[in-house]
Order: structure tokens, then C-alpha cells, then sequence
């Protein structure tokens, strides 16, 4: 076995359950489990922690099929809304329409906007980005939040 692979095996044998469970937690998006009989994949499902069942850990599983056909709905749904709409605005490119929908959707909220824009970045892998777009998001939250602290100080003082 390679030494780094030991050195992950020996801090995980000499650590407590609780530091277990936020190691299984960390690499939870990396894991998949496959079934040689059924050929059947599998992912942690994200609706459930990791969590102690006794003396084990629990993993939740979700089938990879059932996500495929999730987001096969969702896609198909999510289609016929971008289709109704370009019939209602046939002059906006499609990612003006879809951008139209999701602010609505979201009413507006950057926060929301933000995440979502994070989540599709990360389902793109572009890490890196994402890295300088969340500090940028802060940065320009913390600016915001001292503006408006200084707003409410001053109409507070008048």
C-alpha cells in the first residue's frame, strides 16, 4: 500500500467516532458504491447525514438511476417552461430566458442567485473559479452589510 493511503488508514484508526463521521462527511461527495450482482451504482443520498446507527456508521445510498431519472423530469419539465416562454419572448437568447425564470423564481434574491450560480460551477468543475467567485460574493457582501449598517446608524442618530 502506498504511504500516503497508509498514513489516511493510520489517522483514521487512532481518531475518535465523531472525527470518523466528519471524515466520512468530507469525502461523502466522492464516494460511490457499486453492486456486482445487480450492476446497480450507487451515491450517498445528500437528504441524510452520516450518522451512528449502534457502534456503525449509517450511509444512506441512493440509487444513481433514481437521480438520472429525477433530473431527466426535471429536465423535461424545466424545458417546457423555457419553451412556453421563449413563445412569450421569441427576441431573448436562452440563457436570458432561463436567466428571466430563475430570478423569478428566486424572486430576485442574490444569495439564492449566488448558490446557484456556485452549484452549476461546481457541476462544471470549475473549482478554481468558484474559489475566486465566493470570495469576490463575500467581499461585496460585507460591503453591502457595512453600508447599510451605516444607513441604519445614521437614520438611528437622526
Amino acid at each position: 500500500m502506498n504511504a500516503p493511503y497508509k498514513k489516511v488508514i493510520e489517522f483514521y484508526k487512532n481518531s475518535s467516532p465523531k472525527q470518523h463521521q466528519y471524515f466520512l462527511g468530507l469525502i461523502s461527495d466522492q464516494m460511490t458504491f457499486f453492486n456486482q450482482e445487480t450492476r446497480e451504482e450507487y451515491e450517498l443520498d445528500p437528504e441524510f447525514f452520516t450518522d451512528f446507527n449502534g457502534i456503525f456508521h449509517q450511509l444512506n445510498l441512493k440509487t444513481i438511476e433514481g437521480y438520472r431519472n429525477i433530473a431527466v423530469q426535471r429536465e423535461l419539465s424545466l424545458l417546457s417552461l423555457i419553451d412556453k416562454e421563449r413563445e412569450s419572448t421569441p427576441t431573448l437568447e436562452p440563457h436570458e430566458l432561463i436567466a428571466s425564470i430563475i430570478c423569478r423564481y428566486c424572486k430576485w434574491d442574490g444569495a439564492f442567485i449566488f448558490k446557484l450560480a456556485e452549484e452549476c460551477f461546481t457541476d462544471c468543475n470549475h473549482h478554481t473559479f468558484n474559489k475566486a467567485f465566493k470570495k469576490l460574493w463575500e467581499k461585496e457582501i460585507l460591503k453591502t452589510d457595512h453600508i447599510n449598517k451605516k444607513n441604519k446608524d445614521e437614520s438611528n442618530n437622526k
